[in-house]
């Protein structure tokens, strides 16, 4: 069967993480700005699992058994020159950037939760291409290794531009500023950059 990122997808993907989204937001009393940014992650959320897992074909038991290995689907060399190009290398690295920029305005973490959650999220992107392979027999995506290493520089080159910009905001707004907006996003950068 042949799937494409639609209502069946979305929806409960949307679903989970508002849900997520403001009982974090109302326990911890996010003014308006939080979910801003959260309509915001939301949209790149979409955007990625759209790019990353879709168009997808599964294949039916019968026809699965008809392939020899499952191997062929896994690549795990670290020869980048055999990858595909620059546009499979730089999309694998971009399309986890605006994680690393967009995490720290959404969650109070810690320098050191904020990297955590990014191997996290990197590696479990390549994973569930794994787990759709192995469980639903997906035979239009492939485990890569090297995908995980570009996935996670993308997040990391994102939080290294996050940085940048936290220390931009705090030389260019003043920390009693009037605007909300501009406030929220004082706030989040001072709180990165005092840890």
């Amino acid at each position: 069967m042949f799937y494409t990122y639609g209502y069946l997808f979305y929806i409960p993907v949307n679903i989970v993480y508002f849900t997520v989204i403001l009982v974090y937001g109302m326990r911890k009393q996010k003014s308006y700005p939080y979910y801003v940014f959260s309509l915001i992650t939301s949209i790149y959320i979409n955007k990625a699992i759209e790019l990353v897992y879709f168009p997808m074909l599964l294949l039916g038991e019968e026809e699965w058994r008809s392939i020899r290995s499952i191997r062929s689907f896994m690549d795990f060399s670290l020869d980048f020159a055999h990858m595909g190009g620059l546009r499979q290398i730089g999309g694998n690295i971009l399309v986890t950037v605006p994680m690393g920029l967009l995490l720290p305005f959404l969650f109070d973490f810690s320098k050191r939760m904020l990297w955590g959650c990014i191997i996290f999220l990197s590696c479990m992107m390549e994973l569930i291409q794994l787990g759709l392979i192995v469980v639903f027999h997906c035979v239009s995506k492939a485990f890569d290794v090297k995908d995980i290493l570009l996935n996670l520089a993308g997040g990391l080159l994102g939080i290294v531009l996050f940085e940048v910009l936290a220390a931009a905001v705090r030389k260019v707004i003043h920390p009693e500023v009037k605007n909300s907006f501009l406030k929220y996003i004082y706030g989040q950068c001072g709180h990165y950059s005092r840890q």
